[in-house]
């Protein structure tokens, strides 16, 4: 089956929406910070821990069949990248599914975006990125995928 959620079974994301912990409270939205083609991620409120984090959410508009892939590379990515620590890797702090089964993670928030945040800010501005901002970057995008390969992942999305 490769048909979406029915419509009438579609949960509307906005902010102030709960998901999440044993009694789907842990985590609340508090507004969108991106969209892609597979997920959308949101600043939300860890109200256990008192810190605001990121959550990347499967679309559900996806279908099963996508939603399932999707839930399984989650789920390999997570297990991978929980196994070591680095500065230049998003931390992974919780994963789980919201009540219409589609899977979420919880990610360190990067409050003044990653690089595609700064390269849209750039073109939108029509200017250059700073020689110094552009190594920055590649600096950590190196080290980062270093990290990465000496455990034997290679990593298909970079930000």
């Amino acid at each position: 089956m490769t048909s979406g959620t029915p419509r009438s079974k579609r949960m509307r994301i906005r902010p102030g929406h709960r998901f999440g912990g044993s009694d789907g409270q842990r985590f609340e939205i508090v507004k969108p910070l991106g969209v892609g083609s597979q997920a959308s991620v949101y600043r939300v409120r860890d109200l256990r821990l008192h810190r605001d984090v990121a959550a990347k959410i499967v679309k559900e508009s996806l279908g099963l069949e996508a939603v399932d892939l999707f839930r399984k590379r989650f789920e390999r990515e997570l297990r991978l990248t929980a196994r070591f620590q680095s500065p230049y890797i998003v931390q992974i702090y919780d994963c789980g599914e919201l009540q219409n089964s589609c899977p979420y993670v919880i990610i360190e928030l990067m409050e003044h975006g990653g690089l595609d945040t700064q390269l849209k800010k750039a073109l939108k501005q029509k200017r250059y990125l700073p020689i110094r901002h552009v190594l920055f970057w590649a600096r950590g995008i190196a080290l980062g995928l270093h990290t990465l390969h000496k455990v034997g992942v290679v990593h298909r999305d970079i930000k």
